[in-house]
């Protein structure tokens, strides 16, 4: 990465001294269809349609928009131009990009601390969809240096799920849900930043800030793939997971043994959501929501974790997540165990205990899964 002030060349390395369970499938699944043919294609620059100025950003307020609901078609959007970012972070707030790891053999543990400051080109904060000002947010990861795939997925809502070599965490999911015309919350119902019902203020990197200052991603990271010209020719460790397994950008060897671009095996569901528009939105699965998803395991040869089993540069066959450019770009759930020292609000999930995750088991090498949702409903 730039300046590799992480990575395996010039890694902070202190060693102090001294789960098993099913693994996640190495490819049954079949191979990848078109993503046109399941969200659209990702657009590339700008805000997406309909999102406007307005939102209030990472604030965590909620929404009753009906149009937004009953809007149709497909409304999945993520910006793949890293171009669109033209501010220097590290320059702006005369702060240097942080992330260091150290290995404490002894307790098996990689601790990973960041200082959210991007070491890649970032986009204007505050902006019309994110009232919020680029700070440093410190933060410290301990994460397990070997991890093993746990027996049940564990939603990554509540958590951080992952933290880039960049210097910024990932967390994919928001603080927005759907609000009725009563003013009554629903939390089954959690908006998506990767939208274009909503500007939530995402730059080029599907990134915004929260109003701690803390930036952070939600998708693809448009200037970071830029910068590490990522191109297909090879696989490209972009970080881990906090569960401890490693994260990559979207291209890795198929089950085949060949190079490819991973898609994830998400689509929307069919029909209309159901509700009443007053206690739960109304109007078709257009993309607004976590909820109008399903993971289809015949779509991709990623678990529902947009994880999978197989070759990396490091090792002949690992479990490993991959970043996609179609929905939900990053990993929703865990497969192994992630610290619980990593739940946001001290240990608090939002002053609920974290999900079960989004597949239950996760698959077994060579197994079947029947389509599932994306999260549970809370």
């Amino acid at each position: 990465m730039k300046n590799i002030k992480l990575l395996f060349f010039s890694l902070v390395v202190i060693v102090l001294s001294d789960c098993s369970s099913t693994k996640p499938d190495q490819g049954s699944q079949g191979a990848p269809t078109d993503r046109d043919q399941r969200f659209g294609p990702p657009q590339r620059g700008g805000n997406g349609p309909g999102q406007g100025p307005g939102g209030p950003g990472a604030g965590g307020a909620s929404r009753n928009n009906p149009e937004a609901d009953n809007q149709g078609g497909n409304t999945f959007f993520i910006n793949l131009d890293g171009s669109d970012c033209n501010v220097d972070i590290e320059a702006k707030l005369g702060v240097s990009s942080v992330y260091t790891e150290i290995i404490d053999e002894k307790n098996q543990l990689r601790k990973i601390t960041i200082n959210s400051i991007a070491d890649h080109q970032v986009g204007e904060f505050p902006n019309p969809g994110n009232p919020n000002t680029i700070k440093v947010s410190k933060g410290t990861f301990n994460i397990p240096l070997n991890p093993k795939v746990a027996t049940k997925t564990t939603s990554a809502q509540g958590f951080d799920s992952g933290v880039l070599f960049s210097g910024v965490s990932i967390d994919p999911f928001t603080a927005e849900m759907f609000i009725g015309s009563t003013g009554q919350m629903n939390p089954r119902y959690n908006i998506t930043t990767l939208t274009s019902t909503e500007n939530l203020g995402l730059d080029c990197n599907n990134a915004h800030v929260q109003p701690t200052g803390k930036y952070h991603y939600h998708g693809t990271p448009s200037a970071l793939v830029d910068d590490e010209g990522i191109d297909g020719s090879e696989m490209v460790k972009i970080g881990y997971a906090s569960d401890g397994f490693p994260i990559y950008y979207k291209y890795g060897y198929n089950s085949e043994g060949e190079l490819v671009e991973h898609q994830s095996g998400y689509k929307l569901k069919e029909g209309d959501r159901g509700g009443d528009g007053v206690t739960a939105p109304d109007g078709p699965h257009n993309g607004r929501y976590f909820s109008d998803y399903k993971y289809d395991q015949n779509l991709s040869e990623l678990d529902a974790c947009n994880g999978r089993w197989g070759k990396t540069p490091e090792s002949a066959n690992e479990y490993y997540y991959v970043v996609t450019d179609n929905f939900p770009s990053v990993p929703l759930c865990f497969s192994g165990t992630p610290n619980n020292e990593l739940r946001k609000g001290g240990g608090r999930n939002g002053g609920q205990r974290p999900q079960r995750g989004a597949g239950g088991p996760p698959p077994r090498r060579g197994g079947n899964h029947d389509e599932t949702e994306p999260i549970n409903k809370l």
